[in-house]
């Protein structure tokens, strides 16, 4: 296996456990057989295109996160993650401390 398969097959994998999900989940998600992606997170194939494409859009990752070095794409995705967090959490907690804001107000 070259470096950049190599590469290509740990992030795979890498991306698909650091989300929790199987093998059968992850390709039943990416409408590929179980087999396929096996063969891909050995390194045994190379993706198509369109596969990797929708691996990146399952993923919400761009296609050139897959050839960084692992450690990288940790680092992305945990970035990500609290970036989705934050926009997700952050409105409503801002609504919840106004609105506690305004019954505190209102009951003095």
């Amino acid at each position: 296996m070259d470096k950049v398969q190599d590469i290509l097959s740990r992030n795979i994998r890498t991306l698909r456990e650091q989300v929790g999900l199987t093998r059968d989940q992850f390709s039943e998600k990416c409408g590929i057989s179980t087999n396929y992606l096996s063969e891909i997170e050995l390194g045994k194939k190379y993706p198509r295109a369109a596969v990797i494409d929708t691996i990146c859009q399952q993923m919400r990752i761009s296609p050139s996160d897959l050839f960084k070095s692992t450690d990288e794409l940790k680092t992305t995705l945990s970035l990500e993650a609290f970036a989705r967090l934050v926009k997700e959490q952050v409105p409503g907690f801002l609504d919840r401390i106004l609105e506690q804001a305004k019954k505190e107000g209102s009951s003095s």
